[in-house]
């Protein structure tokens, strides 16, 4: 007859496995969600993932993967936005899945990760269940535009600048033969408004030359539904105080 004071007590030692495997899921930096491969609920998240969402393990746990990060009632794959599913990439083809992904967070606002989904396979070869790791890659989506713009805002200015550099050669002559012509002929002269309207036009043209030339950032205006150009009185001239 067994005694149950001889039998080696293993919840000790079970209870430091426990604590160290939490210890290290928390300790991954990237936001971590444990699935269910067939009906995409998550079965545990980690302080990352809840910090990452401004939620508790409570509104997490127990929820659809689409429905905490795409406010969706259904699959990505399978709603309107369509976006690729790590997901079920991972489960049909029993391998790692990388993608990026649009989020929101608990406020709707949006955050961009990228995403990387791990198979896990029961005893049987089936994948089981997904491990979901997402990384936060707003900040350096937010660089990239802004890179972007400036890239955009530097082909801008070497067109303007050279732009207006041809234009203004050319301009110069022509507006100081047109004061010329003016000046010679006679205000009752039928040739004198016709010059004068000229030159008046020669020197829009050289203000629209001299807003080139003074181009410090990008704006644009519709110039047609559907068609946008480049604002120049909006563009040129010293930054505007916000």
């Amino acid at each position: 007859m067994s005694d149950s004071a001889d039998r080696p007590d293993h919840a000790g030692p079970l209870a430091e496995q426990l604590r160290i495997k939490e210890a290290i899921i928390d300790g991954i930096s990237d936001a971590l969600m444990l699935l269910d491969a067939k009906t995409f609920e998550i079965l545990e998240v980690n302080s990352a993932f809840l910090a990452s969402y401004a939620l508790t393990r409570e509104q997490a746990v127990g929820k659809k993967c689409y429905e905490v990060t795409h406010h969706l009632s259904s699959p990505c794959s399978q709603a309107e936005i369509h976006s690729h599913c790590p997901l079920e990439e991972s489960v049909s083809s029993g391998n790692m899945s990388l993608t990026e992904h649009i989020h929101q967070d608990s406020d709707g606002q949006d955050l961009y990760f990228e995403i990387a989904t791990y198979p896990l396979k029961d005893a049987t070869g089936q994948v089981a269940h997904i491990i979901h790791l997402s990384r936060d890659i707003t900040e350096r989506k937010y660089l990239e535009s802004q890179l972007r713009e400036k890239e955009k805002l530097n082909g801008i200015l070497e067109i303007a600048g050279g732009a207006s550099h041809e234009i203004n050669q050319p301009l110069t002559v022509i507006i100081s033969g047109l004061e010329q012509l003016v000046k010679r002929l006679e205000p009752s002269d039928s040739e004198h408004e016709l010059a004068q309207m000229v030159l008046d036009h020669a020197n829009r043209l050289r203000e629209v030359s001299e807003k080139l030339a003074q181009i410090t950032r990008y704006a644009s205006t519709e110039y047609v539904p559907g068609k946008r150009i480049v604002d120049l009185d909006q563009s040129s001239g010293p930054e505007s105080e916000s």
